[in-house]
């Protein structure tokens, strides 16, 4: 990797300038675009709470450092409460970040190289047409990138001035960074002193040995220990190996330099460094540190603030995406575009054969296209969709690569032949900078490995990816350039070269900046100005396309209800992150947590909270009966509050997707909430909180599904590729409304409406989002009888139908009874079954096979089903499968849902729910099975068992109770004492008609 050309400073400040304005205009254009519910409710409600005097911590629970809700708290003191002003703020914030980017990517590429990295991030941060823009929502992250991008240029000065101040500046720049999201700041301190090490000559004698050996030794350990010592996955060879092999090759490179006594500098040089730093980054924690350390006490602080042994790891891990058929397409033409030009000067390959490949390569990859590409959502939001994936597989590529270079320039006799400051030549210490801090920053992707990470963790890659694209194109340069001015790039030659590097980086980013046209303008009609509606509450003037404004109308209709149904000051209790509806309507909510995230909080503080709400009786819950996302399983997890809420309050009101309960002795006394009422409820799609063009899509979905026939059907499967949710899920409604009336079914209805492979992908995926189990029978032939991506997208839709069927056994207002899954006759087992031998079909298809075998209480293929013993298998595999197996007479397998508990993934945090439902588990098989976990089982599986026994109804608890009592754990004696004052209560069952009263 090569330093770009010394551009003139002023045609750098003049891009600068440039892209400043386009970036900062282009997030003001969205400042007031769209709300998140849950993220973006929580942390709203949390500033809210910050600005009314609350404490993090100790009044409301946190995952972050205090810095982002006292910022955005004094910004609502000052401007008054209101999203616009912290948006704003925001803009700053963001296009900050975006031109750090380009500041540091300067240094090893030119101006347009440069501006495609910091472009890059500024399109990459997620926009959602019609519903949301992330880059508005006051993530502590945006903050924190931004902190660790300043430190990265202040470490990078340090090396180009060789002045000791600019690591004061970098220490306290990555302190910042840690007063804003704390993974951020600690992995930014390890950046800021591991690039000063690496970057300086080997220290003196054998004390600057030992004393480099440990920090590297200490560094090389921290790795394994932030990837909690997994060693044999994914994540820790994309995310952790790249990292290792920098630190070890630096430190025998280093152990050589020194033992020839090149480069060394004094042991004190070392310890000033490292005091100036440390003196920059305390200076700034120290600012809240020396308030919030005390008054948590050191072990609090550790566990809430630094979430060391908070299991969060467990609780948010998502694993490594697999890569897909055209990322690795990509990928072969990063690997073709680095060997050609080798190909040529070895004279393997001439110039004009490259031509001729480079041409059968592009009608190739139109043929593939043409055939493989089925581009469901459209082709440029395909392509947009695709990099998300490539993002995952080419950033890790990149940061390895870079790895290689830079060992490789350390090799070199030059590299520790330090000028009298002890600094190795600047070029190479600059480089060598961006590496760790491109490394050190991808890092924090883990345990939250999605895209929204990535994009948070790309910024410094994406520095070194600038750098590596122009040293591509010098090395094609060196290879097809002028030969009498090899150095020198010039001419026609060197621009077509740069154009070519630079065409699909300028491709990707239209594709990313199509959603947000889409979101001013009709892209699919008459290319007109979409009409806005704002949200009429002062704390949040935003607003939405009108056309898919019926999210915002609903949630605008639920505030509304709230603040007149309800007194200032009063509380009410919002569920599962519903802190949106309290930042609206200024009511507090009486309990710490605003965010049930399933394992987080645990079920000693949902008891905590259930007695508080107890005391308090709040006179509403809001909460959501469709579309729960990553809390889909928080209803079922949290069966205390689940229990309470059920006994003592009932529905009052619905509005689309919210439900409002109020407290059911003040139901009862108020006529206008003796009856509930259901706006948008109906036979049909409901027109209630629709406008513009969905309201016309709603209601001849709802003609058709009413009435119609598959011949009304023609021509309306191109609705199923709408990027609103609401449109395509009107559409799938109407589709399987008459599937159930026409002779062949779902079959009949695809014939009709997906003739073709991209029409077909987008049918099986739209019954996943929405379908009910009748389309079961339907998805599993398609599974059967298709490959490739069709068929993984069957396997998908099915999951997610028996996904939200077992969420919905779970809710919070008059859930179902009788048989968990419901399921159509004509699901025949046998041939899913032998399917399940194979362990990718067995993730896929398993759930399915395994509850379809108990449906049809096939004994025969019980052996088949046992497959536990790999940690590789999901556990939602296990959980479904040990279910099916329980139901077909084999009890030990209630052990194996049990064991699911350890894992702390969402699927397993259904198991207490299923144990207690006596429709699911009857008690006499479950009992034995809870008093064998009390015996021997983790930790983890004692605890939660513990906590379900004054719900068990049955003689046996008292039983239980004796054993938890006596447990060795305090968590599992905890919540023995917990279970021991509740021992009263009834079996948890459906609360629906019984008695007002109830406590808990």
């Amino acid at each position: 990797m090569t330093t770009g050309p010394d551009y003139v400073v002023p045609r750098r400040l003049v891009a600068t300038a440039l892209l400043g304005s386009f970036t900062a205009g282009l997030y003001l254009t969205f400042v007031r675009y769209g709300v998140n519910l849950d993220d973006e409710g929580t942390i709203l409600y949390q500033i809210l709470r910050t600005y009314r005097g609350e404490l993090p911590y100790i009044d409301f629970h946190t995952g972050y450092t205090p810095a982002m809700f006292y910022l955005n708290a004094a910004l609502l003191d000052v401007f008054g409460v209101s999203v616009l002003p912290l948006r704003l703020f925001l803009v700053v914030v963001n296009t900050a970040a975006v031109l750090l980017t380009f500041r540091l990517a300067l240094r090893v590429a030119p101006p347009l190289e440069s501006a495609g990295a910091a472009l890059t991030y500024a399109l990459f941060l997620p926009f959602f047409a019609g519903q949301f823009a992330s880059f508005n929502i006051p993530y502590p992250a945006w903050y924190g990138v931004t902190a660790w991008l300043a430190a990265e240029l202040a470490s990078v000065k340090a090396v180009e001035t060789g002045k000791r101040s600019w690591l004061g500046v970098a220490g306290a720049l990555a302190g910042l960074a840690f007063s804003f999201k704390p993974n951020t700041g600690v992995l930014a301190l390890g950046a800021v002193v591991l690039t000063r090490l690496l970057t300086m000559g080997p220290l003196a004698g054998r004390l600057g040995a030992w004393l480099e050996g440990s920090l590297l030794a200490v560094a090389f350990g921290a790795v394994f220990a932030v990837l909690t010592f997994d060693v044999f996955t994914e994540q820790f060879a994309f995310l952790g190996v790249p990292i290792l092999v920098l630190i070890a090759g630096a430190a025998w490179l280093r152990h050589r330099a020194h033992a020839e006594g090149r480069g060394v500098r004094p042991v004190a040089d070392g310890f000033r460094d490292v005091g100036v730093l440390l003196l920059g980054f305390v200076v700034v924690v120290g600012a809240w540190l020396a308030y919030f350390l005390p008054l948590l006490g050191l072990e609090r602080f550790g566990r809430e603030v630094l979430l060391l042994g908070a299991g969060v790891e467990r609780i948010y891990l998502l694993y490594y995406p697999d890569v897909s058929g055209w990322t690795v397409a990509v990928l072969g033409g990063l690997a073709a575009a680095w060997i050609l030009p080798r190909a040529i000067a070895e004279g393997w390959i001439s110039l004009r054969a490259v031509g001729a490949v480079v041409g059968v390569g592009v009608v190739a990859g139109i043929a593939a296209l043409a055939v493989f590409g089925l581009a469901p959502e459209g082709f440029v939001l395909s392509i947009a969709m695709q990099l998300e994936n490539v993002s995952y597989f080419v950033i890790p590529l990149l940061l390895a690569g870079s790895v290689v270079v830079v060992l490789d320039r350390l090799r070199g006799p030059g590299a520790f032949q330090t000028s009298a400051d002890g600094a190795m030549p600047t070029e190479l210490g600059v480089v060598l900078a961006l590496v760790v801090y491109g490394l050190f920053l991808f890092l924090q992707l883990y345990p939250r490995i999605d895209f929204m990470h990535v994009v948070i963790s790309m910024p410094s890659a994406l520095v070194l990816g600038a750098g590596a694209l122009y040293r591509v194109e010098r090395y094609w340069w060196r290879t097809v350039g002028d030969p009498e001015v090899p150095d020198i790039p010039h001419g026609r030659v060197w621009a077509a070269i740069r154009i070519v590097a630079v065409v699909p980086v300028v491709i990707g980013l239209a594709a990313r900046a199509v959603p947000f046209a889409d979101a001013r303008i009709d892209l699919d009609g008459d290319l007109a100005v979409r009409d806005m509606t704002r949200l009429h509450f002062s704390s949040m003037p935003i607003e939405i396309e009108r056309d898919r404004d019926h999210d915002l109308r609903e949630l605008s209709a639920a505030a509304r209800f709230v603040t007149t149904s309800t007194r200032a000051g009063e509380s009410i209790v919002t569920f599962p992150a519903l802190g949106i509806v309290s930042f609206l309507t200024g009511r507090e909510t009486p309990v710490p947590h605003d965010y049930f995230f399933a394992g987080r909080p645990s079920h000693a503080d949902e008891a905590e909270m259930v007695a508080r709400i107890a005391e308090v009786a709040p006179p509403l819950v809001v909460t959501l009966n469709d579309r729960l996302g990553y809390f889909s399983a928080a209803p079922a997890y949290y069966f205390i509050l689940r229990d309470f809420v059920l006994e003592n309050y009932v529905l009052v009101r619905r509005f689309g997707r919210f439900d409002v309960l109020a407290r059911r002795d003040l139901a009862e006394s108020d006529p206008a909430w003796a009856e509930p009422r259901m706006t948008g409820e109906g036979r049909g799609p409901s027109t209630a909180f629709a406008r513009g063009r969905f309201r016309e899509e709603a209601r001849a979905a709802r003609r058709v599904a009413l009435g119609g026939t598959i011949d009304d059907l023609r021509g309306t499967g191109g609705r199923l590729a709408d990027v609103d949710r609401g449109v395509r899920g009107v559409w799938a409604y109407a589709f399987q409304s008459v599937a159930e009336r026409a002779p062949g079914g779902l079959e009949a209805v695809e014939a009709v409406v997906a003739p073709d492979r991209r029409s077909r992908l987008l049918f099986v995926r739209a019954l996943g989002e929405y379908a009910d189990t009748r389309a079961l029978p339907y998805l599993q032939q398609v599974f059967l009888e298709s490959t490739g991506r069709i068929r993984w997208e069957a396997a998908r839709s099915i999951n997610y139908v028996l996904a939200r069927k077992l969420a919905d056994r779970f809710r919070l207002y008059d859930p179902p009874e009788g048989s968990l899954w419901d399921l159509p006759e004509e699901l025949p087992s046998e041939e899913m079954v032998a399917l399940v031998d194979d362990f990718v079909e067995r993730q896929r298809i398993g759930p399915l096979a395994a509850i379809a075998a108990a449906h049809e209480g096939r004994q025969d293929l019980a052996d088949d089903l046992e497959h536990f013993e790999s940690d590789r298998e999901t556990t939602w595999w296990r959980m479904i499968a040990a279910l099916s197996l329980v139901e077909l007479g084999r009890d030990e397998h209630l052990r194996t849902m049990l064991d699911a508990l350890n894992t702390g993934t969402l699927a397993g945090q259904y198991v207490p729910s299923l144990l207690l439902d006596p429709d699911v588990v009857p008690r006499e098989q479950m009992v034995d099975a809870l008093l064998e976990t009390l015996r021997v089982g983790t930790v983890e599986e004692r605890e939660t068992v513990t906590w379900m026994i004054p719900y068990l109804g049955v003689p046996e608890a008292k039983e239980a109770l004796k054993i938890a009592g006596a447990d060795p754990e305090p968590a599992v004696r905890r919540a023995a004492q917990w279970a021991g004052e509740h021992m009263g209560r009834r079996p948890l069952v459906r609360r629906t008609g019984v008695e007002p009263g109830g406590t808990s």
